[in-house]
This record gives structure tokens, sequence and C-alpha cells, in this order.
């Protein structure tokens, strides 16, 4: 959970178990290779329960926000027709509009205040509306605020829900 969106390798997540458990003043229940033995078929177990997913090549999403964020190209792709889209760990992530339209923008060419100007030019030809829960927002300058709230939001949500890569 820690280490979410991203994977753990077996031995890393073994680790993290003893050091926490090291860190509480306890000690894992069986030593040596016969807990990490019992600890493997615990995972199965979890696996098998569907509570934690077993990756043979784990995926890679960004869990920072880059300078010049990427999204998922198949999110990307599926962000042009709808707004529910596939995370780079195979799990459905439904986008609000703003965040569908920030996310069409990460393909590692523009910046924050890129993709800010982006949305902002697409608001003022009206093909992408702003909306602050009372009705759409016609002014520039009050689109522009929400904007600059609201992607700054987005793209930390994208990078929370495993939609860019590294």
């Amino acid at each position: 959970f820690e280490a979410a969106p991203r994977a753990l390798g077996f031995e890393a997540l073994w680790r993290r178990v003893e050091e926490g458990l090291a860190a509480g003043g306890e000690r894992p229940p069986l030593a040596g290779d016969e807990g990490r033995r019992a600890f493997r078929e615990s995972m199965l177990r979890l696996f098998l329960s569907d509570l934690v997913h077993l990756h043979v090549r784990p995926p890679r999403p960004a869990v920072e926000v880059s300078v010049r964020p990427v999204s998922s190209p198949l999110a990307r792709i599926q962000a042009t027709e709808r707004d529910l889209v596939t995370s780079l760990l195979r799990r459905p992530v439904r986008l609000n509009a703003i965040a569908r339209a920030v996310l069409l923008q990460l393909d590692g060419s523009r910046t924050a205040e890129d993709v800010l100007e982006a949305l902002a030019g697409k608001a003022a030809s009206g093909s992408l509306e702003i909306d602050d829960g009372t009705g759409r927002i016609r002014d520039e300058t009050a689109v522009r605020e929400v904007l600059a709230r609201e992607v700054g939001t987005a793209l930390r949500s994208l990078a929370r829900g495993a939609l860019l890569v590294e």
C-alpha cells in the first residue's frame, strides 16, 4: 500500500515486512526460509482472493508528476472517446472533464503551464466547458483561476491513478 501505485518485488516486500515488524518490536512468526515460504503462500492466498495483484513484469507508473508528464498511451486513446480509461495497473479509472482534458495533453511535450494554456484556449473556443458548480464560467479570468487550481489537482490524481508513465 505504501508503495502504490508501484509494484514491489517479493524480496523488497519481504524486507519491508521484516523491517515493519522489527520497528514494532516484533519478529516474524517463522524464521528464515520457513518464514519466507509462509509469506509466499500468504501472498498467493491474497492473490486468489483478489486482494493483491501479482505480476511477472510489473507496470512502472510514475508516482511523481514530472516537468513534462506523459500519460499512458492507451488511456490517452481511450480518453478521446470516453471518460472511463484503463490505468497501467489494468484498473478502470473514471475521469472528470478537466482530468480528461489534461490527460489528453500529456504526450511529454508540455509542462503544467503549457497544459493550462491549452485548456484555457479550449475553454475560450467553447470546446471545453468550465463549471464552478453553479454553472458554466465564461469570464476568461475566472476560467484561468479555476484551471490554475484544477490542472495541478488533475495531474496529482492522474499519478495516483497510475495513468502517468515514467
